[in-house]
């Protein structure tokens, strides 16, 4: 089957808002074929298109001491381990390139055996650790502690089609003098003990090497866990990563090099000590590190030990995180029954420090663990989440999943509540957030609501248990699937999109293999599929928005862009392009070339007519605030398109977005009807009511009349 992968990405040199831009509407490609790929795949199995096995050794480690008597010094030399590259703990495609990238390295309990272990079977045995007396609180060993976190870059579809896939790009992660960094822990277990038990840090463990002598800690060190790109050259290379990690929990900017360019942790205690265990270093010379920023909140001082941000998804200018697990608040116990994960989302923004800052924090409400039956032994803490992919602003594919069973869910931010900044976020509330929600709740979801909180909706994409079940007779997913990534065209029919699944091996210390997965979905997924409230009835009463006369309506193009080029869905340009899914970028009438399926409708365009397009704005009338686009009615907020956007089905009220179904009820006067979204609330960009807003940077998002008071800068203005 011949591959269709998205659009080039836009050279580097760009403005970086225009790199963002351009990787935004390259990344809406992803959108829609994830959610055409994914959305009833539970209705039909997926079929295994191929699976590769990756193999690339790292080297032996040899554990305590050989030529010491004990345990570790026998003559057949059977305490060592042989390590292999484990590339799938995070994965981003774009274009025929996909980017991979590893964990802190290989890593094992400071006692008890792991035999068998390593890819060769050999063994390290459990008496060899136990004299590892060292480690007395949480540890652990690192048989190869000089590993760097390494990102790698891969060509599709050579990844499936080639004998076994090789990397054609392989990237350390460096502090910014260039020497690569570790993957050690940034704390020792003696710093989870402070004098205020309010401020506990739960992020010290210990750290040793085979000769179980004390490694780091290291405030430099890293464990990442998934990886996006927001730039790069058309073939791939030069790219600009974001990575989450686990220790921080953080998120970190990282150059094409793989140096890292600033890190983002926690604010209060956890920046506080990484600040004084850092400063000193770059007090004596600032390229020995690396910049961190005190951007997260406080509060998630209390994630539990390796549950940090085990992904990160990117779209358009924002990047979102997620917590692999609830947090140990207040106790371990408590989290670990907890059903509350906790979502940020984050802005890129070059005039914040680093880079980037913090504009939301949501609620995902785990599954129970009865629902996993292909892991019927797991408990209810062994559910975590993995990789998270963005298919649209807002919208992600969310792998949730327990060691032998993977699910990936399409959730939505639309109409969740965003709680950053209220006392859930402060480390003495009590009840805490994660009390509110346990798995052995018989009304699960039920103290969320009567404490006015949304969590984000979900939708099951993906089933391993029912896509991939084991009598299809087909290869398997192996366990720990950990990365994702879409391939292919939505529109061609011909060719459906492809899902790719990647597993973390471990470094194959229990002797598993990394396997590469594809899979082909059915042509039929590529059908509309909406888990959004159904809009509201019109009252008796109501008067409908009458439909304008098509006139000729001049527009010129403050600035245009070229057709086939990628439209700009930031901009302040009066024309406003739609795409045939609803989503909208700014761009000349005519030129909107990209991505497929565009719509060549401007802002302030009158059905039917065609717009006009120059170099200079078109007259403003008098009375008519500065910046608003020629053609709109004055008083109309700028950026708000009038009329109905071309495409839109016959017999569509006028100010229906396209794509919503003839007949659908406008805009009432009167009060909001019973689907309404209370003012400050969060409108809902996937619903299919008639009433669209705008915020101030032009994007949109429906919602019911005068309704619109979130997010920020929002203009109370329906379509």
């Amino acid at each position: 089957m011949p591959y269709i992968y998205q659009s080039s990405i836009q050279a580097k040199g760009a403005s970086s808002i225009s790199v963002i831009r351009a990787m935004a509407a390259s990344r809406a490609l992803v959108s829609l074929v994830l959610v055409a790929s994914c959305a009833l795949a539970a209705a039909a199995p997926a079929t295994v298109v191929s699976q590769k096995t990756y193999f690339q050794p790292l080297g032996r480690a040899i554990f305590g001491d050989p030529s010491a008597p004990g345990p570790c010094s026998n003559a057949t030399g059977q305490n060592y381990l042989d390590i292999d590259l484990a590339p799938g703990s995070g994965a981003f495609v774009i274009g025929d390139n996909l980017w991979t990238i590893t964990d802190r390295g290989a890593n094992l309990d400071c006692q008890g055996g792991n035999a068998p272990g390593g890819a060769a079977g050999t063994t390290l045995s459990a008496a060899c650790q136990a004299t590892n007396t060292a480690c007395t609180g949480p540890g652990k060993v690192f048989p190869l502690p000089g590993f760097a976190p390494t990102i790698q870059r891969w060509k599709l579809p050579d990844v499936f089609t080639a004998a076994s896939p090789v990397p054609v790009e392989t990237i350390t992660l460096k502090k910014l003098n260039g020497q690569t960094i570790n993957g050690f822990p940034n704390f020792d277990n003696q710093d989870n003990i402070t004098s205020n038990p309010n401020r506990v840090l739960l992020t010290g463990e210990g750290g040793y090497g085979p000769d179980f002598q004390k490694v780091g800690p290291d405030p430099f060190g890293l464990d990442t866990e998934s990886i996006v790109v927001t730039s790069a050259n058309a073939d791939g290379t030069g790219a600009t990563f974001w990575v989450s990690e686990e220790y921080g929990p953080s998120i970190a900017q990282v150059a094409s090099d793989g140096r890292i360019l600033g890190r983002h942790v926690p604010a209060g205690v956890v920046f506080d000590a990484y600040n004084a265990r850092a400063a000193p270093i770059l007090a004596a010379n600032p390229t020995n590190g690396y910049p961190i920023y005190p951007t997260f909140p406080s509060i998630l001082v209390k994630r539990e030990l390796n549950r940090g941000f085990e992904n990160l998804a990117y779209f358009g200018k924002y990047l979102y995180a997620i917590l692999q697990s609830p947090m140990a608040n207040p106790t371990v116990a408590i989290g670990r029954q907890s059903l509350i994960a906790r979502l940020f989302k984050l802005e890129l923004d070059a005039s914040a420090p680093g880079g980037v800052k913090l504009i939301g924090e949501y609620i995902y409400f785990l599954e129970k663990v009865g629902t996993f039956p292909q892991d019927a032994g797991a408990s209810q803490s062994a559910i975590k989440l993995g990789e998270a992919t963005a298919i649209a602003e807002d919208v992600m594919l969310v792998d949730e999943h327990v060691t032998l069973q993977s699910k990936l869910f399409r959730i939505d931010l639309t109409g969740a509540t965003n709680i950053l900044g209220s006392k859930w976020d402060d480390v003495l509330q009590s009840p805490t957030l994660e009390q509110l929600e346990p798995a052995s709740s018989a009304t699960p979801g039920s103290n969320l609501a009567a404490n006015g909180i949304v969590p984000v909706k979900k939708v099951l994409a993906f089933d391993s248990f029912t896509d991939d079940p084991p009598s299809s007779g087909q290869p398997q997913l192996p366990v720990k699937i950990e990365a994702t990534g879409i391939v292919g065209n939505p529109f061609d029919a011909a060719n459906p999109a492809q899902l790719i699944l990647i597993n973390d091996n471990d470094f194959g210390i229990a002797g598993d293999l990394t396997r590469f997965t594809l899979f082909n979905v059915a042509a039929s997924t590529y059908q509309t599929v909406s888990d959004a409230p159904a809009p509201a009835p019109a009252s008796t009463n109501a008067t409908a928005t009458p439909t304008p006369t098509p006139t000729a309506t001049p527009l010129n193009c403050i600035s245009s862009f070229a057709a086939g080029s990628t439209c700009d869905p930031f901009g302040a340009t009066p024309n406003q392009c739609f795409n045939n899914a609803g989503s909208s970028y700014t761009c000349c009438a005519g030129s909107c070339g990209s991505p497929p399926g565009a719509v060549a409708y401007c802002t302030g365009q009158v059905p039917g007519t065609t717009p006009v397009c120059g170099s200079t704005p078109a007259p403003t009338p008098a009375g008519t605030p500065a910046g608003t686009p020629a053609g709109t009615p004055a008083g109309t907020p700028a950026g708000t398109p009038a009329g109905t956007p071309a495409g839109t089905p016959a017999g569509t009220p006028a100010g229906t977005p396209a794509g919503t179904p003839a007949g659908t009820p406008a805009a009432t006067t009167g009060a909001p009807g019973p689907t309404a979204f209370p003012v400050g609330g969060t409108c809902d960009a996937g619903s299919s009511l008639p009433n669209q807003c705008f915020n101030a940077d032009g994007s949109k998002y429906l919602c019911c009349p005068a309704a619109c008071g979130s997010p920020p800068a929002a203009l109370p203005f329906c379509a």
